[in-house]
């Protein structure tokens, strides 16, 4: 499940990189086509600039002519020198910008053979006026001709079709410029949500890793503890009574005296019992930890359970001279019947060995508003401090306390409770006063 999980989550991975490289690569063609857009635009402004700058020239040169033919003035003829130069100049700037334009370069080349008609007929006014003298009504006649000629008609009608041409050329190329901003815009609001999916992604890549890390660093914690206290029981607890019964049976082996071999097979019998409840509280333990225990759950009769529990204590009872009494009436619960009786029994054992000579232990269940059946195991026993009560259901921790009459214990059971009781949805713990007896309660869902 976590390879396929960790592949699954790779490919994604690896699809969103591609998808936000592609939309990278397309940010970087569209951002060089929007440069390009503004580039011609520039272009265009510049011929517009150029052929308004042209039609001054031509204005000025045909100006400095009607000077120059009423005063025959050189400083008149001068200017239209100027003003031909600057007009043959702004056209060449034209050709050069336009020159991927062949409507435009079609256009040059009229417009160069009318510029060159106009100013020979321009020339042969100024070379006329030059060399003859001209009264007055001459000269108003010959100057109405420049204004009106048609060559000069012909070339303001041929600038003002150019200045058409590139006026539509530059609507055209701003439409085209604004879309390509309105699609980089858009290209840059999807690349800054990719780069925030991105770390996003990232971000619950080192937060799950970290997760995953803690989870580890938990389990391996979780087993160091069961490993120390499966040693200690072992070294301590187990070995205790083993070599007490190694002993005992020396001793039976050694000694021929009724009495005294009675009295060490019974002392044998007790550490051999030892033993094996140690044993299998050790096997139980060890089954949790492998989840090896099947969990059944299914309505159970908790009166019945107490009483089939009481029943199999019953030796314990008379040996330690306490009542058991069993106050749960038609009271059910939705759980597994195997770990709800390992619980009761482990809790009344526990009670039978903190309690006093003569006194009773009270089993007690009630249903409460949350739906949840709490069941209580009551002791008039010697009680616990605060700290040994915080000590309890603890694997980090290990504490056992001898009974009223020596018992010893591994401190296995209250653990084992305290798993299987969570395995079914509840929760355990304890309340006591020092001397004055313990509370262990439990609760189980009363319903599935």
């Amino acid at each position: 499940m976590r390879i396929t999980y960790l592949n699954t989550f790779t490919f994604v991975h690896i699809i969103v990189f591609i998808i936000f490289i592609l939309v990278i690569t397309k940010f970087y063609k569209e951002s060089k086509e929007l440069l390009g857009n503004f580039k011609w635009v520039s272009h265009t402004y510049t011929v517009l600039n150029n052929l308004e700058l042209t039609a001054t020239h031509i204005s000025d040169m045909e100006t400095n002519t009607l000077a120059f033919y009423q005063t025959n003035s050189p400083p008149f003829h001068n200017s239209f020198i100027q003003d031909t130069i600057a007009i043959y100049n702004t056209v060449s700037k034209i050709q050069t910008i336009t020159k991927d334009n062949p409507t435009q370069q079609r256009n040059l080349d009229q417009l160069d053979s009318l510029l060159d008609q106009r100013i020979s007929e321009l020339v042969t006014f100024i070379q006329y006026r030059k060399h003859h003298e001209i009264n007055k009504e001459t000269i108003e006649t010959e100057a109405e001709k420049i204004r009106s000629d048609s060559t000069n008609l012909a070339i303001i009608n041929l600038l003002k079709h150019m200045k058409g041409l590139e006026d539509s050329l530059l609507t055209e190329r701003e439409d085209r410029a604004i879309v390509k901003v309105t699609q980089i815009q858009n290209l840059f609001i999807t690349i800054a949500i990719g780069t925030f999916v991105i770390g996003l992604i990232f971000l619950f890549e080192v937060r799950r890793d970290l997760k995953q890390k803690r989870k580890i660093q938990e389990g391996l914690r979780n087993l160091d503890r069961n490993k120390n206290l499966f040693f200690s029981i072992i070294s301590h607890d187990l070995r205790g009574p083993i070599n007490s019964a190694y002993k005992l049976a020396e001793f039976l082996n050694g000694h021929n005296n009724e009495i005294d071999r009675l009295k060490m097979a019974e002392m044998l019998q007790h550490s051999i019992k030892k033993v094996a409840t140690l044993l299998d509280e050790l096997l139980e333990w060890a089954r949790l930890q492998m989840n090896k225990i099947d969990f059944n759950p299914q309505v159970i009769d908790l009166c019945e359970i107490v009483d089939e529990v009481i029943e199999s204590l019953n030796d314990m009872e008379k040996n330690k001279g306490v009542v058991i009494i069993n106050k749960i009436n038609n009271c059910t619960a939705y759980g597994d019947l195997y770990m709800t009786s390992t619980i009761i029994r482990n809790l009344l054992t526990n009670a039978i060995k903190f309690s006093m000579e003569n006194k009773s232990i009270y089993v007690s269940g009630q249903l409460l508003e949350n739906g949840l059946l709490e069941v209580k195991v009551i002791d008039e026993g010697i009680g616990m401090s605060e700290d040994s009560r915080n000590k309890l259901f603890r694997l980090d921790v290990r504490q056992t306390t001898k009974g009223t009459k020596q018992e010893s214990g591994s401190g296995l059971g209250l653990i084992i409770c305290k798993e299987f009781v969570e395995k079914q949805g509840g929760k355990i713990w304890a309340t006591s006063v020092e001397g004055n007896g313990s509370k262990f309660c439990f609760t189980l869902p009363s319903r599935k």
